[in-house]
């Protein structure tokens, strides 16, 4: 189920990420064990971060896997320098 994998991706990134690890590689770690298309939708996010992307904007090229309302919480994350734990509680709880 996509939304399960979703917040057990959302819950182990902002473990990580808390914890230090850089974006790219809480993400890359994250994703372990994932199956498709959430797997792969990662690999592609991380892809655009080395490129340059913001975490919202590579989320947002990735629709089948990230909506709306997922790329808000990332984007608001972003301006506010909140992509852990507290970014992300709202939408595992949801």
């Amino acid at each position: 189920d996509l939304r399960q994998a979703q917040i057990t991706l959302f819950l182990n990134f902002a473990h990580l990420y808390d914890s230090g690890v850089p974006l790219a590689e809480a993400l890359e770690i994250a994703r372990a064990g994932l199956g498709e298309p959430l797997h792969g939708a990662i690999a592609g996010v991380v892809e655009d971060l080395y490129r340059g992307s913001s975490l919202a904007d590579a989320m947002l090229r990735r629709p089948a896997c990230f909506g709306a309302e997922i790329v808000g919480i990332v984007r608001a994350g972003e301006q506010r320098g909140e992509l852990g734990e507290r970014a992300f509680m709202q939408e595992a709880t949801h």
